[in-house]
């Protein structure tokens, strides 16, 4: 029963993290960047869009290569693209922890969720990869 809880945990910050880069996609959007960058040079502008768009498709295509491998059974595969992803989960939420998200005053209330997120999200990902790692020390 508890392997399938975490299996479930796992499953869901996977799927979590594609939807992270699928959100980040309509981020400029959303936040209104265009409106916002009117007088920055152009090539910054597409420079921070292309960034953006590149960064969203990595992590949507990284995380659904992961839930590949979960439902594969890629053992081995699943437990380094874990182990990576939640390297990276843990740097980015040091990195937001030290720098926050410049918010508007009545949003405020969402760095918390914001900056917490990102922590959450490389714990399930560390544990995921730990109890596959558990596994892989049995068949061998």
């Amino acid at each position: 029963m508890k392997g399938k809880i975490l299996n479930l945990i796992f499953f869901i910050v996977a799927l979590k993290g594609m939807l992270i880069g699928v959100y980040h996609l309509y981020l400029p959007v959303h936040w209104q960047w265009e409106a916002g960058l009117k007088e920055t040079p152009e090539i910054l502008r597409w420079a921070l869009f292309a960034l953006n768009d590149m960064w969203s498709v990595i992590i949507i295509l990284l995380h659904a290569l992961l839930l590949f491998f979960f439902r594969k059974g890629s053992e081995i595969r699943r437990y380094y693209l874990g182990l990576f992803l939640a390297i990276y989960w843990l740097f980015h939420a040091i990195i937001i922890s030290i720098n926050p998200i410049p918010m508007p005053l009545q949003l405020q209330w969402m760095l918390v969720i914001l900056i917490s997120m990102p922590y959450f999200q490389s714990l399930i990902l560390a544990i995921g990869a730990w109890s596959t790692r558990s596994k892989l020390k049995n068949n061998l």
